[in-house]
């Protein structure tokens, strides 16, 4: 009799690291979206690699924030939040205090550095960002009529909750809710671009 052969055993998606690195890694993420900067904007304009932050954001992935990213990091977020303050941008604030430091990546209390836990990074700042933007409209009726554009949704966003969003994740979650049926959308217009319009059920 044959021996049977095993099954392979499905791939995780999610890695584990140390809870101290996950800690930094999702501050560094809440930082960055609250100055509203895309990890585009960390590629082109900061010493760090071209994808690198989108590897250490990914949870399928192993990579980490090192020292040397994270002093980059801070520097950045600074001078970004100085710039915008003189713009009279409406959004400044990268966190709690006036300007980030290297001490805000680090946790109060003293965890076991050694401790594994799963790459788990935190959506806490999108949920209250772009989703709840585009819910609010869900909810309000504003896409019950017809077919409206990205910009139309977007600036009415930014007009609904008195912020700037980037236009990318405001697209993200538009796609998203179409493929859960959701939304509807369909390309029109000149140039050709996606317009969404609530599925009636």
């Amino acid at each position: 009799m044959a021996a049977e052969k095993k099954k392979a055993s499905p791939k995780k998606s999610i890695k584990s690291i140390t809870d101290t690195d996950l800690y930094a890694i999702n501050k560094n993420k809440k930082i960055r979206e609250e100055l509203n900067l895309s990890q585009p904007n960390i590629d082109v304009n900061t010493e760090i690699s071209i994808g690198a932050l989108g590897k250490i954001e990914n949870p399928g992935a192993l990579d980490k924030l090192s020292f040397g990213q994270l002093n980059i990091l801070t520097k950045y977020y600074n001078s970004e939040a100085e710039r915008k303050k003189m713009n009279n941008d409406k959004e400044t604030d990268p966190g709690e205090g006036d300007k980030v430091s290297l001490h805000d990546y680090f946790v109060s209390e003293p965890l076991i550095a050694k401790q594994k836990v799963n790459k788990i990074i935190a959506d806490s700042v999108k949920i209250e960002g772009p989703d709840e933007a585009i819910s609010t409209l869900l909810a309000s009726g504003f896409f019950d009529a017809e077919y409206v554009s990205v910009k139309a949704i977007h600036d009415e966003c930014e007009k609904l909750f008195n912020r700037t969003f980037i236009i990318d994740s405001i697209r993200t979650r538009l796609s998203i809710l179409a493929k859960d049926g959701i939304l509807d959308r369909i390309k029109m217009g000149v140039p050709l671009t996606y317009h969404y319009k609530k599925v009636r059920k």
